[in-house]
C-alpha cells in the first residue's frame, strides 16, 4: 500500500472536519436555505446580471459554490 497524505486545510490533524455552516452555528440546513442563500442570490443575480433558478439543481449547486467562495458559511466540506 501507498502512504498517501491529503493536506486538509488544519494544521492538526485531530481537528474535526466541519462545514463552515457548522462552525457557524448554522446547523439547520432549511434555514440556511429560507434565509440566508435567497439575500445571496439577489445581490449575485445583479452583480452578474443572471438569473439563478434554485429548483435546477445546476443553477443551485453554482449558487452554494459562488456563496462558499464569497465567504459565506455553506453545507459543503472545506478540505
Amino acid at each position: 500500500m501507498h502512504n498517501v497524505s491529503v493536506f486538509r486545510g488544519h494544521g492538526n490533524s485531530e481537528w474535526r472536519l466541519q462545514t463552515s455552516c457548522t462552525r457557524a452555528g448554522l446547523t439547520r440546513f432549511d434555514r440556511y436555505i429560507d434565509e440566508l442563500l435567497p439575500k445571496f442570490r439577489v445581490r449575485a443575480e445583479i452583480a452578474l446580471n443572471r438569473q439563478f433558478n434554485p429548483s435546477n439543481r445546476q443553477d443551485f449547486s453554482i449558487l452554494l459554490g459562488l456563496a462558499q467562495h464569497h465567504g459565506l458559511p455553506t453545507t459543503s466540506p472545506q478540505f
